[in-house]
């Protein structure tokens, strides 16, 4: 007999995140290198987004961002693998930061 999902262990996962307004208006009075810088260093929050799907930056110069993620259970599909969305987002964020750091 196998078990139905009402019989698995449920499992949490709480997210904290700042209020986005303040972090975005210092970012848009600096240069794109600055903000990434400041995202970084942890002066200015991360996205809540980001924060939500557990992506971090990790690295930041002109042209280029290294951004890193450690897939955990939250982030898999039925397939137990990395949802495709997830690994879109995390492309899509290292594109937009690496446009944004020239």
């Amino acid at each position: 007999m196998t078990d139905t999902a009402a019989d698995l262990p449920v499992r949490t996962r709480t997210v904290t995140w700042e209020d986005p307004a303040p972090g975005a208006e210092a970012l848009g009075r600096m240069t794109g290198i600055a903000a990434l810088e400041a995202l970084r260093d942890g002066r200015v929050p991360l996205p809540p987004v980001l924060r939500l799907l557990g992506i971090d930056l990790i690295e930041a110069e002109a042209g280029r961002v290294v951004l890193g993620l450690v897939p955990s259970e939250c982030h898999y599909n039925s397939n137990l693998s990395v949802m495709g969305g997830v690994v879109a987002a995390l492309l899509d964020a290292a594109m937009t930061h690496a446009v944004h750091s020239n």
